[in-house]
């Protein structure tokens, strides 16, 4: 089982719903190993702990990101180019920090925010519940995505989203907080050519996928309906094709 680490006593009623998140992460009132990785809650907040590096405090994560003023201007924004008053729904299928379902709140989207990985979700879950990433726009699912599609019945994404943290090499992420979510879900097994195949059959208007500038295209076929590009990285963009309609032939 994963710690967390209470350094603060008085933060206990935080500490028990952090854990019931996804039940597979420990109290403990004892200083893990120094060779392993843990949470902390302190009266700091909440802090990732790593032998690799000095303790990450989650709030650090997003303060650039809160500090922002102009987020119609963020090329993500502009790749998805759709209005706040349409109401339309986001799926971010990796969500991995949230940084980028925090630029889309932030603007005033309404999204589904999902991660399979339970120290990411709790993260996730901890940067929600003290307002580091704006709650009333975002709901967050513990789940794997795959499978979250498959079984889901409810009003279709007008835009799915998906950063392939593993390839990705230049992103809204510091060089720090890519080495970490590495270490943090080294484990998982990832297959981004299913989930992009899944989610170009499921969503009604753009399938957006985050590609650093270098990279390929995630997939050979098909090929982005077009591009939004920046210094360092794109966004690939695909519209789904529409299902043709069989006429009924004349005898």
């Amino acid at each position: 089982m994963f710690n967390l680490y209470l350094k603060d006593i008085e933060q206990i009623d935080l500490a028990n719903e952090l854990v019931k998140v996804t039940e597979k992460i420990i109290i403990t009132n004892e200083i893990p190993d120094s060779s392993s990785i843990y949470l902390q809650l302190d009266k700091f907040g909440l802090a990732i702990i790593t032998p690799n590096f000095s303790p990450i405090y989650i709030k650090d994560i997003y303060s650039k990101i809160n500090s922002r003023i102009k987020f119609k201007d963020e090329l993500l924004i502009q790749a998805i180019n759709m209005k706040v008053s349409a109401n339309p729904l986001i799926f971010d299928l990796t969500a991995g920090f949230g940084k980028d379902a925090a630029i889309l709140a932030n603007y005033g989207y309404n999204l589904i925010m999902i991660e399979r990985n339970y120290i990411l979700a709790t993260i996730l879950f901890y940067a929600l519940k003290v307002g580091l990433i704006p709650k009333e726009k975002i709901t967050l699912l513990y789940e794997d995505s795959f499978n979250f599609m498959q079984k889901y019945s409810g009003k279709k994404p007008n835009i799915i989203y998906i950063d392939p943290m593993f390839e990705q090499k230049t992103s809204s992420l510091s060089k720090k907080e890519i080495q970490l979510i590495q270490i943090l879900t080294k484990a998982d097994d990832n297959n981004n050519e299913l989930l992009f195949k899944l989610s170009l059959k499921f969503v009604n208007n753009k399938l957006i996928i985050k590609r650093d500038n270098k990279q390929e295209n995630l997939v050979i076929s098909p090929l982005p309906s077009y591009s939004k590009r920046g210094k360092t990285i794109r966004y690939d963009i695909y519209i789904p094709r529409p299902i043709p309609t069989t006429s009924a032939q004349p005898l």
